[in-house]
C-alpha cells in the first residue's frame, strides 16, 4: 500500500512569500519488524486486529486523528498504537521564500516514517492500547534537513545556518548538496546560494511533536523510532 500524502500549499515562484506550510507532507508507518510469530494490524477504519500480509509496504496518515498499530498476534501486551495530532503540517516546521529573481524556483517538503521493532514472542493478554486503555506518551523523533540543486543551470554554493535561542548558530555549506541535523528547537535554518542572491529562504521548525504513542505494557512491547525529513529544491520543476 502506498503511503497517503497531505497536499497543503502551492508555492508561488515569482514574490517574496510570507510564511506558510510546507508543499507537501507525509508519514508512512513502516511495517514491524524483529520477535518471533506472526503480527497484525490495526488502522482507524478497521473494527478490530488483521493479520498483516507480508505484502504490505507501509500504511499512511491521512487524517489528523488518524491511529496505527501494531501487534504480535493475539497479543494485547506487546501492542503499539501511534496517533496523528491535529496540524500536522504547521506542527513541525514552516517556511518562508524570498523570490527576487524570475529564473529559479525553490521547494519546501516534509516526509517521515515510524518504525517498529518487537523484541520477544507473544505474551499474556493484558488491557487493550487501542481502545485506551492505557494513556498516550508523546513520540520524539530525529530531525534531519537536507538541500538539494536539482535541474538548476550550473552548481549553487549553499549556505545554511541554524540559529537557536540556546546555542550558538551553526553553520553548514555545500556544493550542490547539504545534508545536516535539527538537534535543538526551536530552530530557525536559513539557506542561501552565492550564485543567486536573489533566491533564499528560511525554514521555521517548531519544538512540536505530531505523533503520540500508546503501548500494551508488557515485555513483548517492542521498541521504536520516528524520523522527519525536510527536503529542499531548487528547480525541482
Amino acid at each position: 500500500m502506498l503511503a497517503s500524502v497531505f497536499i497543503l500549499a502551492t508555492i508561488a515562484s515569482t514574490a517574496v512569500a510570507s510564511i506558510q506550510a510546507p508543499s507537501l507532507v507525509y508519514i508512512n508507518a513502516l511495517p514491524p519488524s524483529g520477535g518471533s510469530g506472526d503480527y497484525e494490524f490495526h488502522l482507524t477504519n478497521t473494527k478490530d486486529w488483521k493479520s498483516l500480509p507480508s505484502d504490505i509496504g507501509s500504511f499512511g496518515f491521512n487524517n489528523d486523528g488518524d491511529r496505527v498499530g501494531w501487534r504480535l498476534k493475539g497479543d494485547n501486551s506487546s501492542a503499539l498504537v501511534f496517533n496523528l495530532a491535529s496540524g500536522v503540517a504547521s506542527n513541525i516546521a514552516e517556511v518562508s521564500y524570498n523570490y527576487t529573481e524570475n529564473d529559479i524556483s525553490m521547494d519546501f517538503a516534509i516526509s517521515g516514517s515510524v518504525s517498529t521493532t518487537f523484541r520477544g514472542s507473544s505474551g499474556s493478554k493484558k488491557r487493550s492500547a487501542w481502545s485506551g486503555s492505557y494513556g498516550n506518551t508523546t513520540l520524539p523523533f530525529n530531525s534531519t534537513v537536507t538541500v538539494d540543486n536539482i535541474e538548476c543551470k550550473g552548481d549553487l554554493t549553499f549556505t545554511v545556518v541554524v540559529t537557536t535561542g540556546s546555542s550558538p548558530d551553526k553553520t553548514y555549506t555545500g556544493v550542490n548538496h547539504v545534508n545536516l541535523p535539527i538537534t535543538t528547537l526551536p530552530a530557525n535554518v536559513t539557506i542561501t546560494n552565492a550564485e543567486h542572491s536573489g533566491a533564499s529562504l528560511t525554514l521555521y521548525y517548531y519544538d512540536n511533536h505530531p505523533l503520540a504513542i500508546t503501548t500494551g505494557g508488557g515485555s513483548s512491547a517492542p521498541s521504536y523510532g520516528a524520523v522527519i525529513t525536510g527536503a529542499v529544491q531548487f528547480c525541482s520543476d
